[in-house]
């Protein structure tokens, strides 16, 4: 009896934010390769609010870190709180005031009720809204199978920082020749470079990016690595180029693939977003 107490303790969380804009900006980037229905897990904790959504595909995840800091006020009063909730409702309920910088935001959550609130203020009108949260019991799974511990669990072969924009460039040069398919990465240390081939009926495309160029901020190789991925996943990983600053690539001996994205606010706060993806092939 003591231990179905403890288990029905009420956990619960809130936060606010001046400017509930830039969350949902850099939050509609993790809808790109979503179904309207498809559940986005969120978690909570002292320091952070995670939102974890997976591609269509079950080869990619991407994880939005927002640090407690980015936050007037954030308060968590357990160690961990999981729910899921429709990302597409969410995303709706924050646009209520349509795209204004000056639109303030309280959200709270409790597993009494289980549900999200949001207040939004915009020029002293205030609406609420409540969303419900999804019954699901794939958190268990999502914990034994997420391609993060997947990631941690194998050697890295290659880490890479580069400004987003010439990246940015170099991936809408491939987007525009080739919309589906596969691309293959791959990182040398003999030349240094980072080369991105892909190809389809009407012919291919091969960039390349040497250490020397003032795209690099940092580049570490162990040795002459390659990998194929599905050109739809990079694309996804990639979206978040956009509003980034720099970018860090990351590939380990398995070919699993963590792109993360620094993005600076347009309050000079900064956050993670962080798209895993699996390889298609291994190449020699």
């Amino acid at each position: 009896e003591e231990g179905q107490q403890l288990a029905q303790i009420e956990k619960s969380f809130s936060c606010s934010t001046d400017n509930i804009k830039s969350i949902s900006d850099i939050l509609t980037i993790l809808t790109a390769d979503m179904s309207r229905d498809q559940p986005c897990y969120v978690e909570v904790s002292n320091s952070e609010l995670n939102f974890i959504v997976s591609g269509k595909a079950k080869s990619l995840q991407a994880r939005l870190a927002l640090n407690r800091l980015m936050f007037e006020d954030f308060e968590c009063d357990a160690e961990s709180i999981k729910f899921a909730i429709n990302l597409t409702a969410l995303l709706d309920c924050l646009r209520i005031f349509g795209s204004s910088d000056s639109t303030t935001a309280t959200m709270s959550f409790s597993t009494a009720d289980e549900l999200l609130n949001i207040s939004l203020e915009e020029s002293g009108v205030v609406t609420t809204c409540e969303i419900n949260s999804l019954y699901t019991d794939d958190f268990n799974d999502l914990d034994q199978q997420s391609l993060f511990i997947a990631f941690r669990n194998n050697q890295e072969e290659c880490q890479l920082i580069l400004k987003s924009e010439p990246l940015r460039e170099v991936i809408q040069e491939l987007t525009d020749l080739f919309w589906t398919g596969i691309v293959k990465i791959s990182v040398s240390n003999n030349p240094a470079a980072i080369k991105f081939l892909t190809g389809g009926q009407i012919g291919a495309s091969e960039i390349i990016i040497p250490r020397t160029s003032e795209a690099f901020v940092s580049f570490q190789c162990r040795g002459n690595i390659s990998f194929e991925y599905s050109l739809r996943s990079l694309m996804f990983g990639m979206k978040a180029l956009s509003v980034s600053k720099e970018v860090y690539i990351r590939i380990n001996s398995e070919g699993l693939m963590c792109i993360q994205h620094l993005i600076e606010t347009s309050s000079n706060k900064e956050t993670f977003l962080d798209f895993l993806m699996v390889a298609e092939i291994a190449s020699e």
